[in-house]
């Protein structure tokens, strides 16, 4: 690249193309459930519009910067909740009618694709 050449702007580019993603659904939720199903990735999920649902009732737009502060760590609190993602593995394996465990010993199965 040369001096000439405009310098890349990571933190620009991904906003750039965030808004450019987003704008072919209409919603930023009907983004990232397109994007976490193309890219096989199971997401939880709160967006204002479930939290006012479940709260009966509308947030303000203070309030609910307040609230939206805390959302990142929402992941946190999914990805932790041991008995949450056993349960649903559960279901998910049940429902595909595959083992949800090998049994000790049957090495048939192949390795995960990292």
């Amino acid at each position: 690249m040369t001096a000439t050449e405009p310098q890349p702007n990571r933190a620009a580019d991904v906003a750039d193309a965030f808004r450019q993603y987003v704008a072919l659904f209409g919603t930023p939720t009907d983004a990232l459930l397109d994007l976490a199903s193309r890219a096989g990735i199971a997401v939880a999920w709160l967006d204002r519009e479930s939290i006012e649902l479940e709260r009966d009732g509308p947030l303000s737009d203070t309030e609910w910067e307040g609230v939206a502060m805390g959302l990142d760590s929402y992941d946190e609190h999914c990805c932790y909740s041991t008995e949450l993602n056993s349960s649903f593995l559960d279901q998910i394996f049940a429902g595909a009618g595959v083992p949800r465990y090998v049994p000790v010993g049957d090495d048939s199965s192949p390795s995960p694709a990292r």
